[in-house]
């Protein structure tokens, strides 16, 4: 029986520096494969080194963060059920608004809503017309400034104003000159343009107009020319299920900003199919808007039970399902006194599950809004945008299986983050939540002064907080937001 053959990785592994390489090249090998076998090692060595820097990096991360939440919060006890039910009489147990349940049983859903795409058919071009866009886009993507971009396509329009539709401008020559005007702070000039498409040429405005109707709505805003929105909502009211999320953008905008009076004569509109639509996730939070709506209509610090009647039945006269407190005049009176009650010294330590907890900071929010109205003048579409935004703020800040060790957690840093964490839309931060937490914030300090809950001097650290968060946050999001314009001065002012 043969000798076995030696394995040439040993024996390449045993050369001297001075034998002949084991690559086969003819050189010795330390002029050969050592040098660059001694670099992979070392390379190999430093790779290790950093993984072990960046786990120990990671695990200090982690502790130091595990000791900033114990500084706050405990442990959540287990949770048990003490068979009562939340003091306004629902029973939800997610932190979430009160579903559809009647004093009547469950509410029967009505059959969802069809509404119609937009129609978008062309006629047939001639190929040498095909050739002539072809070509106009081949320029127009060599094109930087967003003068030259609007120029190049202003020169199509005058020289060929029957073939601009089939250009597909709402593909990406819009959104490229939009994004390179904001970029460079020339939001005027993105919006004429805007304006000029939307007025020549509805059909290639409608495919994206969710996009183009909420930046023009914000920049009106944000310049001071609020009475021209409504100018700009008929598609939204013509296809109220197309561009869902611009449409929720939107009417939040218009809530941070007190703006009752248009959203009085368009919410009302488009509430119905915006809750029943199959393609909408979520349709039924318009109803929040709508209950702004009403409320501006009827409720007031001085509120008597005729105001609650009359609520009741605005309520029972929507065309949706609705719970059934806000059909009784009993359960509006009680809400009405909870919202309009003087603040107390909150406290949690009767909250013995997260269940009960999320229902204190739900009578909070709601005892805040009248706080808005009552002591800061606010319409009732912004006392409810801040309302919900401070709401979430107190249910998020809190981790899910952990206590507060005090009834309201405030730290720059949980600000910071827990604004950021509700406000993220995939990559992006949605400016009117992101805004629109830290000014909830900084009116609820002087709320929670009111109600006794903190220091006068811890009052205004809070608000220099959220101050400080407005200053670094604005231009980042300025850039490439329309809608963050209109937040250029903090606390909000009133459009």
């Amino acid at each position: 029986m043969g000798k076995k053959k030696k394995n040439n990785k040993k024996s390449a592994a045993k050369s001297g520096r001075n034998a002949p390489c084991p690559c086969g090249s003819g050189k010795k090998y330390k002029k050969c494969c050592l040098k660059k076998e001694e670099l992979e090692k070392e390379e190999s060595r430093r790779e290790a080194e950093s993984l072990r820097q960046m786990w120990k990096e990671a695990e200090a991360k982690r502790e130091k963060k595990q000791l900033e939440l114990e500084e706050y919060f405990e442990p959540l006890e287990e949770e048990y059920d003490d068979g009562s039910e939340d003091d306004d009489g629902s029973e939800d147990d997610d932190g979430g608004e009160d579903d559809d349940r009647s004093d009547d049983g469950p509410a029967k859903k009505a059959p969802p809503l069809e509404i119609p795409d937009v129609a978008w058919e062309l006629d047939e071009i001639s190929d040498q017309d095909k050739a002539l866009i072809e070509d106009w886009h081949d320029q127009f993507r060599k094109l930087e400034d967003p003068g030259e971009m609007t120029d190049h396509l202003n020169s199509f329009i005058e020289r060929h104003p029957g073939l601009v539709d089939h250009l597909e401008l709402y593909e990406e020559v819009l959104f490229n000159i939009v994004e390179t005007f904001g970029s460079q702070q020339r939001h005027e000039e993105a919006i004429v343009l805007l304006e000029k498409i939307r007025l020549s040429y509805p059909e290639t405005y409608k495919q994206r107009y969710g996009y183009y109707d909420f930046w023009i709505a914000s920049y009106k805003l944000a310049t001071g020319k609020k009475d021209e929105i409504p100018n700009f909502l008929n598609y939204f009211i013509e296809y109220p299920d197309r561009s869902p999320d611009h449409l929720f953008q939107l009417v939040n905008l218009l809530e941070a900003f007190d703006c009752i009076d248009i959203l009085q004569i368009f919410v009302p509109r488009i509430y119905v199919p915006v809750c029943r639509s199959a393609k909408i996730l979520g349709g039924g939070d318009i109803l929040e808007t709508m209950e702004a709506i009403l409320f501006a209509r009827h409720a007031k610090p001085d509120y008597t039970r005729e105001d609650a009647e009359k609520l009741a039945a605005d309520f029972s006269a929507l065309d949706v399902e609705i719970i059934g407190k806000y059909r009784s005049p009993e359960r509006m009176e009680k809400l009405l006194s909870q919202i309009f009650a003087s603040p107390p010294p909150w406290k949690i330590d009767d909250c013995h599950t997260r269940k009960q907890l999320v229902e204190r900071y739900r009578t909070v929010a709601r005892n805040f809004s009248g706080y808005l109205v009552s002591k800061k003048g606010m319409e009732w579409g912004a006392a409810h945008f801040n309302m919900r935004k401070l709401y979430s703020y107190l249910v998020k800040v809190v981790p899910e299986d952990m206590f507060p060790k005090t009834p309201f957690v405030f730290t720059r840093k949980f600000v910071e983050e827990t604004a950021t964490a509700l406000s993220k839309d995939f990559l992006f931060i949605q400016s009117t939540s992101y805004f629109g937490i830290l000014n909830a914030i900084h009116h609820f300090a002087d709320y929670l002064v009111e109600a006794q809950s903190i220091s006068p001097e811890f009052r205004d650290e809070i608000q220099q907080w959220c101050a400080e968060l407005h200053v670094e946050a604005y231009p980042i999001l300025a850039e490439n937001a329309f809608e963050a314009l209109a937040f250029e001065r903090f606390p909000l002012v009133p459009a």
